[in-house]
């Protein structure tokens, strides 16, 4: 079992893919479960541990958790996204070597070229690197979070979009580095009819949140 890195796995209403998930990862690392819907409550998992919160309080929620936790490293992964084993070992592998940065499956880039969202090209499962590691599976290094939360993600506050944005932009801006995005294999899930990606303003509202970074609120040219 990995012992210095935990998988963490937002939830909202696809519990099949959650116990899925959790019945693929448990035994080879730490998983917690943070059920950010508080229409129900989610029992207590076999070989994970479940948070429930009694708001919505959007996908920040994960790295909210991740950053006072006892690890070294921890692992976000959404509901929708099945890694292979060989996927986790390397994001693990890679955040090892350059902690100063967030490691990816999937980028977006060209943020100081484009003026909308949908325009960014993306790179996904390549070796390279991107402006933004989109938080559909990445690894992070939580004393590095933690560096960073108090004068980068605590004032910015809480968004409905672009939490991977907000850390992403933040430690690029702090530690000088770029989101590493790995070759490696995964698979997709079944999304349902929910997910925050299916909204009209889905796009637009990540877009704000890069042009919020810009602003002298956060003083970054980035």
């Amino acid at each position: 079992m990995l012992k210095d890195t935990v998988l963490i796995i937002l939830n909202y209403k696809r519990l099949d893919n959650i116990y899925y998930l959790v019945e693929k990862f448990k035994g080879k690392l730490p998983i917690y479960i943070i059920n950010n819907n508080p229409s129900y409550r989610l029992h207590q998992i076999k070989g994970a541990g479940v948070v429930n919160k009694e708001k919505n309080g959007w996908c920040i929620e994960r790295w909210k958790f991740a950053k006072d936790l006892d690890y070294k490293y921890a692992i976000i992964l959404d509901d929708d996204i099945n890694p292979s084993f060989h996927c986790i070992m390397k994001l693990v592998t890679e955040i090892r070597k350059t902690p100063d940065r967030l490691v990816s499956i999937y980028g977006r880039s060209g943020i100081n070229k484009v003026s909308r969202y949908e325009d960014l090209s993306s790179e996904w499962c390549i070796d390279t690197e991107s402006d933004i590691a989109v938080g559909a599976c990445l690894s992070v290094s939580i004393p590095h979070l933690k560096t960073i939360w108090k004068d980068y993600l605590e004032p910015w506050g809480t968004k409905d979009r672009g939490d991977d944005i907000q850390v992403s932009l933040s430690m690029s801006d702090y530690y000088k580095t770029r989101p590493k995005i790995i070759k490696t294999e995964v698979s997709l899930l079944e999304e349902g009819k929910v997910g925050l990606n299916k909204h009209p303003d889905h796009f637009s509202k990540r877009w704000k949140v890069i042009q919020d970074f810009r602003s002298p609120f956060l003083a970054s040219e980035n």
